[in-house]
């Protein structure tokens, strides 16, 4: 047991009731919420079907890059950008744009560079 847990402050290093960085069993009484939260979550995602399970893990993969390299962050965005514009160009997401991840297009006109939630 770590005796100067200051790595287990912190909500992202804990995974399955340990500190991955200490080892550390002993949750800190401040981040209990935080593990019923995640506990929730792994329940819901019990419920989902394989395809969801990995689409949603190359997800969270492609948003560590994103955190992490603004390399990966520029090209994601483009490549996203002309994925989201084609699908939006076929009534994907509704016949006027409105359930765009960029922003509801019956408001504006959202992209990559612009997006509702983040830019207005």
């Amino acid at each position: 047991m770590n005796d100067d847990p200051s790595c287990c402050d912190k909500s992202e290093n804990w995974a399955n009731g340990e500190c991955r960085k200490c080892g550390n069993h002993c949750m800190p009484k401040h981040l209990w919420p935080v593990l019923a939260i995640k506990k929730e979550e792994q329940m819901n995602n019990d419920d989902l079907t394989l395809d969801q399970k990995r689409v949603l893990k190359v997800l969270e993969r492609m948003a560590e890059q994103v955190r992490s390299d603004n390399d990966m962050t520029e090209t994601y965005s483009d490549e996203l950008d002309m994925m989201l514009d084609e699908l939006l160009g076929q009534d994907f997401f509704g016949t006027e744009g409105q359930n765009d991840p960029r922003g509801d297009h019956r408001d504006e006109s959202w992209h990559m560079g612009r997006v509702q939630g983040v830019d207005e």
